[in-house]
């Protein structure tokens, strides 16, 4: 049974909860997360308190797409799936950030144990790798990276940059989605090993947030079963 969150609660639970509002699950029920409950409560004729119990769970769950109802972000019929171990979670979301403000053009994704044991990227899609540094470990601040053209849809394309390293094979022959492409790193510009994850709309940056989706390995099974 799901637990009664209200601002101030942190915790796993109300990352899923702001898995399912479509918010970046940083697990802190503050006054984003509060007013984003609000106003879900409010469209769905529920007492707009901002306190999530039974019926607001039943309703999240009940009034969003199968594949979002598990371990997952972004959007239910994505394009690009990226798919890592249970625990990951996205540190940083697309739009302006830091102090002064910068564009940040994609979003950061870390997980628990991943200084110990770097994560394979699997391919998010079936397509062919266009762009890809593999010598600079600097890269312009993107540390070793690539570019991959989506097979499906020829005007995406999804770029992951601070690899530690992409594997060869890629490079000369098309891939097919889950198949490795590299290992998550610390190269370039980075604080800590994490995947940086861009989506491009006919070469121009766009919220990764409407043509990807992040999911546990599992998340497949453990829907169908």
């Amino acid at each position: 049974m799901r637990g009664l969150l209200f601002y101030g609660v942190r915790g796993a639970e109300v990352q899923q909860l702001q898995r399912l509002l479509g918010l970046t699950p940083d697990g802190l029920f503050g006054p984003r997360t509060q007013a984003a409950v609000r106003a879900f409560q409010q469209r769905h004729g529920l007492t707009p308190d901002g306190i999530v119990g039974p019926d607001t769970w039943a309703r999240l769950e009940g009034s969003l797409p199968e594949t979002l109802k598990a371990a997952s972000w972004g959007a239910a019929r994505a394009p690009f799936v990226l798919r890592f171990p249970a625990g990951w979670q996205v540190t940083s979301g697309y739009g302006l950030r830091g102090d002064p403000p910068k564009e940040h053009h994609g979003v950061d994704l870390a997980g628990e144990g991943w200084e110990q044991q770097q994560p394979t990227l699997l391919s998010p899609c079936t397509g062919r790798v266009v762009q890809a540094n593999t010598r600079d470990p600097w890269g312009g601040g993107y540390g070793y990276w690539l570019l991959l053209a989506s097979g499906e849809f020829p005007e995406l394309a999804f770029f992951a940059a601070h690899l530690s390293r992409v594997d060869s094979r890629v490079l000369t022959e098309s891939v097919r989605e889950g198949q490795p492409l590299g290992v998550i790193g610390d190269t370039g510009r980075s604080y800590g090993i994490h995947l940086h994850a861009e989506v491009r709309l006919r070469g121009q940056h766009t919220d990764p947030a409407h043509y990807l989706r992040v999911e546990d390995h599992l998340f497949r099974q453990e829907v169908a079963a």
